[in-house]
């Protein structure tokens, strides 16, 4: 999706009928009148990242089968980015491993890889074609045993000073 436009330029101006102090009239300005000119600017561009966390889980009444099936799907996860030309750096996990009454949980919500019984894994993405594609991916394949939240769009630091930059050099 396109961002709007942006709004048309407008340049706003004011006419003082007081006199000129001395020495000011040239050869822009009548004697006695000055133009005093203001202006403002806004400067967007589109997001260069995006994250995406993901969230696993499993309960089972052993713990060494709890970690297993959350274990098997994290690598899966981080399998099927990898192929996709995620970098490793790029993915984070977090781990949260329970017992609740009388069986194991675990849980995984991940910036992705590792292995653990609650896993969150967050993805950094570049490419947002790539996002879409992995997402999609783990959708078809996962189905409900995955929890994708929306993507979090955000500028990077060197984004911004480029933007900085460009905006210095107009």
């Amino acid at each position: 999706m396109a961002p709007p436009a942006p709004p048309p330029s407008r340049v706003f101006a004011e006419l003082d009928l007081a006199p000129a102090p001395e020495g000011r009239a040239g050869l822009a300005a009548l004697p006695g009148r000055e133009v005093h000119v203001s202006g403002s600017a806004e400067l967007s561009a589109r997001p260069d990242r995006a994250r995406v966390s993901l969230r696993l889980g499993s309960r089972k009444e052993a713990a060494v089968a709890a970690r297993s099936s959350v274990s098997r799907r994290l690598q899966y996860i981080a399998h099927s980015a990898r192929l996709r030309g995620v970098p490793e750096e790029n993915m984070t996990v977090t781990e949260d491993f329970s017992r609740v009454e009388n069986t194991y949980q675990m849980e995984a919500e991940a910036f992705l890889p590792s292995a653990s019984c609650k896993e969150l894994v967050c993805i950094i993405f570049s490419d947002f074609g790539k996002m879409q594609s992995v997402c999609n991916l783990l959708i078809e394949k996962l189905g409900t045993s995955v929890t994708i939240n929306p993507p979090h769009f955000y500028h990077t630091p060197e984004a911004i000073d480029t933007l900085r930059f460009c905006w210095e050099q107009n």
